[in-house]
């Protein structure tokens, strides 16, 4: 069973917990059937403004989280490898939404994400790239 295209259905939950595995949940939906069978450890992943990935802030709501046991809020800048204003918007969105949700840690840099700064590193990075990639970022941000 592929868990990262079947997790969504409620017969996989119980796999997962199985497993020790911690389900990275994108949707209200995935949120509420986690939940229903007592869930566990999770990631939550928002849309701080890439638009594809995560619960975005017309979903956004403390009540909708209410009873998860939050291990990494996150979410992934758009323009990360560009100097752009779309980075600014997406930290200050990310800050306050992560302000109304108690999660151990929080991440909203990834690989090229680091380079605008700490204010961007939320305690937790994630390399992928220049770790698997072993790509160089030329940094553009002064």
């Amino acid at each position: 069973m592929d868990i990262g295209t079947e997790w969504h259905r409620s017969c996989s939950i119980p796999l997962i917990q199985q497993l020790a595995a911690s389900a990275v949940l994108n949707t209200p939906r995935q949120v509420a059937l986690w939940k229903s069978p007592g869930g566990g450890k999770c990631h939550v992943m928002l849309d701080s403004g890439i638009n594809r990935l995560g619960i975005g802030p017309e979903q956004f709501s403390a009540e909708l989280f209410k009873g998860l046991n939050f291990d990494i809020l996150m979410s992934h800048l758009a323009s990360a490898d560009e100097d752009s204003d779309q980075n600014s918007r997406q930290l200050k969105r990310f800050g306050e939404q992560s302000l109304q949700i108690t999660a151990r840690r929080r991440s909203l840099a990834n690989s090229a994400g680091i380079m605008p700064g700490q204010d961007y590193h939320f305690g937790l990075s994630q390399y992928e790239l220049l770790t698997l990639l072993g790509q160089r970022f030329e940094r553009r941000w002064t």
